[in-house]
């Protein structure tokens, strides 16, 4: 993920709905290119951005997109504290972007690298919690997670 400061064309649309286990409205997977015209700056927010060539032939092109548009049509339709929020994608030229909340301070992967050694109880009892609660989440929406 690479974090941008400014939220992508329509995100605060999406950003907008209510909190708690209820469905985002669903966003369409096409391009907001030309959709849009740009204003003053009115703040910033960080969002995180995943990208992927477009190799018109290629297969891991191909599959990467397919991958990419399935996790949109998941993470479009769910709101919930611990499931990352999709904010909307955009291709241009030859990329395809999703967009997607920013999570601070990183990939779980990633702190316990850095701070295996000071990881208490209760840091990784806190990401269990969280962890658990985007899966009962889920569960309850007939939706198996799987990595």
């Amino acid at each position: 993920f690479a974090p941008i400061t400014a939220l992508p064309p329509g995100a605060i649309n999406s950003m907008q709905t209510t909190f708690g286990n209820q469905y985002a409205p669903k966003v369409e997977m096409s391009s907001v290119a030309g959709q849009w015209k740009k204003g003053r700056l009115l703040g910033s927010a960080l969002c995180a951005m995943k990208e992927v060539n477009i190799i018109p032939g290629d297969a891991k092109s191909a599959e990467s997109l397919k991958q990419f548009k399935q996790q949109i049509k998941f993470l479009s339709q769910f709101k919930h504290e611990n499931i990352v929020q999709y904010y909307g994608n955009d291709t241009i030229e030859d990329r395809f972007y999703i967009y997607l909340e920013y999570v601070h301070p990183c990939s779980i992967n990633k702190y316990v690298k850095q701070h295996y050694a000071a990881m208490t109880e209760s840091v990784v009892h806190n990401f269990t919690c969280h962890i658990l609660r985007g899966l009962a989440f889920l569960h309850g929406q007939k939706i198996m997670h799987r990595y």
